[in-house]
């Protein structure tokens, strides 16, 4: 899918309200050859729960649909891949990218959300 830049700088104003809450995450379903998946992403705020998967599928440039994103790849935890990713994203969007990488820091865990502590459902 095509954003646009609205899109994705709408996508971070959303985002920033949910820094370092602990993620939800639904493994809706895995391709037959297990090379993709489609996962939702969720955040639990004093018992309301918000829908996160277009906010990160646009940032990110996924593909989603009410079904959540589509990404592609096996062998690895891909859910952890698509908090790492944004973690990134985000620092860069942030400006902070080179000197979290200057100061040797851990972005791709821990940066905006704790990508090793997303509950999976």
């Amino acid at each position: 899918m095509k954003y646009t830049a609205q899109d994705r700088k709408d996508a971070y104003e959303t985002l920033k309200h949910y820094r370092g809450r602990r993620i939800l995450a639904v493994v809706e379903s895995v391709s037959k050859s297990g090379m993709s998946r489609r996962i939702k992403f969720y955040c639990v705020i004093d018992n309301d729960t918000a829908w996160l998967t277009p906010w990160i599928a646009k940032l990110l440039g996924y593909s989603y649909d009410q079904n959540g994103l589509v990404v592609k790849g096996c062998g690895m935890d891909m859910v952890f891949h698509v908090l790492s990713t944004l973690n990134y994203k985000m620092a860069e969007i942030e400006g902070k990218y080179d000197v979290l990488r200057t100061n040797n820091e851990r972005i791709y865990d821990k940066y905006f959300f704790d990508a090793d502590t997303y509950t999976l459902l």
